[in-house]
């Protein structure tokens, strides 16, 4: 007789050979069989009760009741099978099923207890769910394995739900409930349901479900089943499982809570909050267009024979205030910025022949032709008595589709000489036939594949008239020339990315980056910048269609070790093509170019309505998120950007989920105390994944291990999508997921305030702050960036250290920073503000501590990087190393020995211990001088739950200070 364990039932629970039925002998009425069942359950069809036994046949509207030691399983004709839990009720509804087309439909009811659901052949086709009534909800199961409990354990903080739905393999879970419907798209989460229709999605790690477990195992005391057990062998020949799930052994990978929103992002989303396109006094270079030619559907509209007269703007005037009337700059212009004047207009019009073929472009007074050639035009030097200065010269680039951009370098006006305004103001005027709305938001999906397009970013004439000719585009322009072209040159920059789903109602996602570290110790210089957007598709106000590319400017910079770091924020867009129909901003029947642009604000953009994300602002400590008081911090960039491939978005590894990990960084103060922070548990970095909508979130923890604070333990950053379930709007946060080696997120906010109220400050006595700025009531956006290793490579930074990058591809690292203002009494001062530039992140799939080897030894071998503070005659440095990871560690005796040798010239290292209830291993560290700890955790690979070893360290001693991460692979 089969005996249920204490463990968890799989998938192929018995097989209808060992129960002499095979497939053929089930009769019309049956849908399915008994396939193993415990001595205390009983059937109810009609008024007649009876007891369970192995084989009987179930039929539609049967009743399977179970006593606390009952346990029943079902097998149904198409591979599906059920295990109805100790003391537990589930009537049959409905069952039909075409095995030719594989369709059907399966219903039943859930009144009590506890049941698993293993999908067949019903539940894997795409257009049927397996639906489940339950007293809170209907269930719908689509291609998996669930777990429903109507009589769950009480969680930590001593809440009780009513129910959990668990989904530990497959497409979709969802709960249509009084409260709305929601919907786990990825395994390893559950939806948890409490009394008042509340409901919530968490990972079925943190649950506490033993209880289920045993009532979904049976009691060992109890018998029952088929008198032969079925062999392995039976199994694979009774063709079970190629009507179940066929799967092969399962890696369950956590997958995040994904909340459904509308297709409109958030209103800070830059290029959707603000349509208001009358010219204001406001930052920023310009561009305007041409007339349309097409409609948001493509179709021809008429072209009247002549010309037509457009609006552009030039200029910059002496002075000016920012958009939000925080500054007064007097000298814009050296910082190559031009104005929108909102009472000084420059017509531009469109020459074409009667058929509407472009012919030339007047600007003012100047006449320019429309080149007919793809490429480059220089535009030769003239004078213009409507602009009443010189026109230097610039260049006409001509794309494909009908675009043209014009650049024009302007020289110093006779009106303006005595003012002493510099020359060399710059001029865009921007021509191209709108895209239509729908090649990213078609009306018709079901034949669109899903795919990731590629444009190469153009030169930006206005630098390039300065002589920077390497150029990292979101980078102001005075730093980049700071920097020098070597070093742009040097730096790894990403194309532009436009990631596309089949179904574009989540949001399609666009990613940019560039980092460069160079040099070792006191010569490096660092910068990192990166860009998460949406494509939008409706203008957030009002809810009307547009089109457009929309993003976040984030990241840092350090022009020498000595030097403070600096912060970039700002928003970034695609210029608009102008079009009395729409509000586009893609040029081109299939969106073959755009002009990827910043700062032209509310005239130019239809930039977002959060004055902060206008144009692109470098700030510093001493004025972190108030408007700089220097024209030289402000600046923008008009770039032009071709589509040059188009690759479908399946041939990208997209396999991760949930990941857990370490962090470390430098925290900067602007009290200039410089302190180093890095995690200290698994649980402090948490980055989930959705591949379906192309996107990130999590958080990040990291506490001062030094106690050099005396107020501040430790901080919490979010970035990308919400996983705390404090703003459920933030799932369509700013991040974008390309593939598993790229991927990158940004704080969001201040439009759903989740950047602003999920980054935390704890204090030692045990306070939690939320971020604050002083100078707004608003919880503003922190800022903080997450970017991985892999989507700007630094090999220089490990060959220069003589040092090899751990390939350890199951696992991930990267870099993150961030920028934070919190205003609280309990602070020194009533406030502070801190700066983190190029910290370091490790993440990877974070087995349990039962799940690790007791027995055996392993070498792990891998990579230390982070920061370090140094103090030398006087002079304090800022700087990134990276040093080489040793790790032996026998599992039997949780003891091993960590070594990182070779970090900026030293090696220090110490016993590991692991911890006896969890997967954490910690231990003091020593050598050169120094000393401190690290603390670390194994992580699950291909080959075992300890493939490899990831963690976080600080060492200190004589005015030195390093903390970092690493990871190693056996």
């Amino acid at each position: 007789m089969a005996v249920f364990s204490k463990s968890p039932v799989t998938p192929i629970l018995a097989t209808l050979l060992a129960l002499g039925l095979p497939q053929t002998a089930l009769a019309n009425d049956q849908i399915g069989v008994t396939s193993a069942v415990n001595t205390q359950s009983t059937l109810e069809r009609g008024a007649v009760r009876r007891t369970v036994v192995i084989g009987d046949d179930i039929q539609f509207q049967d009743k399977i009741i179970t006593s606390r030691a009952g346990l029943t399983q079902v097998l149904f004709v198409d591979g599906s099978t059920f295990t109805v839990g100790s003391n537990s009720q589930v009537v049959i509804d409905e069952f039909v099923y075409d095995p030719a087309s594989n369709s059907g439909a399966l219903v039943s009811e859930v009144t009590k207890g506890a049941l698993r659901f293993v999908g067949g052949k019903l539940s894997k086709n795409k257009d049927t769910q397996v639906q489940f009534k339950t007293p809170v909800g209907i269930l719908g199961v689509r291609g998996g394995i669930a777990e429903i409990d109507l009589e769950p354990e009480c969680d930590s903080t001593g809440a009780c739900p009513v129910m959990t739905a668990s989904l530990l393999f497959g497409n979709e879970l969802t709960l249509q409930g009084s409260k709305g419907q929601k919907r786990v798209y990825q395994p390893g989460h559950a939806i948890v349901v409490y009394e008042d229709g509340r409901s919530r999605i968490v990972p079925v790690k943190s649950l506490n479900q033993r209880r289920l477990r045993d009532r979904l195992s049976g009691d060992p005391a109890q018998d029952g089943g088929a008198d032969q057990i079925p062999t392995d062998r039976d199994v694979v020949d009774s063709g079970v499982p190629a009507a179940n799930s066929d799967q092969g052994a399962l890696l369950l990978r956590p997958r995040p809570e994904v909340v459904a929103t509308a297709v409109a992002p958030d209103p800070d989303t830059p290029g959707v909050g603000d349509t208001q396109l009358t010219l204001t006094t406001t930052l920023g270079e310009t561009a305007q267009s041409d007339h349309v030619r097409d409609d948001p559907e493509g179709e021809p509209s008429p072209v009247p024979p002549g010309s037509q007269t457009l609006t552009g703007v030039y200029g910059t005037p002496t002075t000016y205030e920012t958009s939000n009337g925080a500054a007064t700059v007097l000298d814009p212009a050296a910082a190559n910025i031009a104005v929108a004047l909102s009472n000084d207009t420059l017509p531009v019009t469109l020459l074409e022949t009667p058929t509407g073929v472009p012919l030339a472009v007047e600007i003012g007074d100047v006449t320019l032709d429309y080149p007919t050639a793809l490429g480059e035009t220089a535009i030769a030097p003239t004078y213009s008595e409507e602009f009443d200065r010189e026109v230097l010269g610039g260049t006409i680039l001509r794309g494909p589709a009908g675009f043209a951009m014009y650049y024009l370098s302007l020289g110093t006006s006779t009106s303006i000489a005595t003012t002493g305004a510099p020359a060399n103001d710059s001029l865009f005027v921007v021509i191209g036939n709108p895209t239509p709305r729908s090649v990213f938001y078609p009306d018709d999906t079901s034949s669109r594949a899903p795919q990731v397009r590629t444009y190469t970013l153009g030169t930006d004439y206005a630098r390039q008239s300065r002589g920077i000719v390497s150029d990292v585009r979101l980078l102001n322009p005075e730093v980049a020339l700071a920097f020098g072209n070597d070093f742009l040159s040097a730096a790894a920059e990403t194309p532009f990315y436009v990631v596309e789903r089949t179904n574009l109602s989540p949001v399609a996602r666009t990613l940019y980056a560039a980092i460069n570290i160079e040099g070792q110790g006191f010569g490096q210089r660092s910068m990192v910048v990166s860009d998460s957007g949406v494509v939008y598709g409706t203008v957030a106000q009002t809810g009307a269609d547009a089109l457009g590319f929309g993003g976040t400017r984030r990241g840092s910079y350090r022009l020498s070790a000595e030097s403070e770091s600096v912060f970039m924020r700002g928003g970034t867009g695609s210029t608009q093509i102008d079009n009395p129909d729409i509000f586009t901003a893609l040029s081109g029947p299939d969106a073959e170019v755009f002009v990827y642009s910043s700062g032209v604000a509310r005239a130019g953009l239809a930039r977002n309505s959060y004055a902060d994300e206008d144009e692109f602002i470098d700030v510093t400590l001493s004025d972190p998120l108030s408007a700089p008081t220097s024209g030289l911090q402000y600046s923008s960039m008009m770039v032009p950007g071709i589509l040059s491939n188009k690759d479908l978005l399946s041939g990208f590894d997209r396999d991760l989920g949930l990941q857990m990990g370490y962090a470390a960084g430098i925290v900067e103060s602007a009290n200039g105390q410089i302190t180093p922070f890095r995690s200290q548990r698994s649980s402090d970095v948490i980055m989930a994944f959705d591949p379906a909508r192309s996107s990130m979130g999590g958080v990040l923890t990291v506490a001062d291990v030094t106690g050099a604070t005396e107020t501040v333990a430790g901080f919490r950053y979010a970035f990308g999508f919400d996983i705390t379930g404090t703003f459920p709007s933030a799932s369509n946060g700013r991040s974008s997921y390309l593939d598993d080696d790229r991927f990158a997120a940004n704080s969001t906010g201040p439009g759903n305030s989740q950047g602003g109220d999920t980054t935390l400050l704890f204090t030692t006595d045990g306070q939690t702050i939320q971020h604050q700025p002083t100078t707004s009531a608003d919880p503003r956006d922190p800022g903080t960036y997450v970017i991985s290793s892999g989507l700007a490579p630094q090999p220089q930074l490990f060959a220069d250290s003589g040092v090899t990058e751990c390939q350890c591809d199951y696992m991930s690292w990267g870099w993150w920073g961030t920028q934070t203002e919190f205003v609280d009494d309990s602070l020194p001062g009533g406030q502070r503000t801190d700066f983190v530039h190029l910290g370091t992140w490790v993440t990877g799939d974070i087995p349990t501590v039962a799940e690790l080897p007791t027995t055996g030894s392993a070498s792990f071998r891998g990579h230390a990087i982070g920061n370090v503070s140094a103090r030398v005659d006087g002079t304090n440095a800022q700087y990134i190393a990276a040093g080489d990871l040793a790790m032996d560690y026998d599992f039997g005796a949780r003891s091993g020995q960590l070594t990182i040798s070779n970090f900026d010239d030293r090696s220090f290292g110490g016993t590991m211990t692991g911890a006896p209830a969890d997967n954490r291993f910690s231990g003091a560290l020593s050598g050169s001088g120094l000393s401190g700890a690290a603390v670390g955790s194994f992580a699950r690979g291909p080959n075992s739950a300890a493939d490899g070893v990831l963690g976080t360290f600080n060492v200190g001693g004589g005015g030195y200070s390093a903390t970092g991460t690493f990871m190693g692979s056996q």
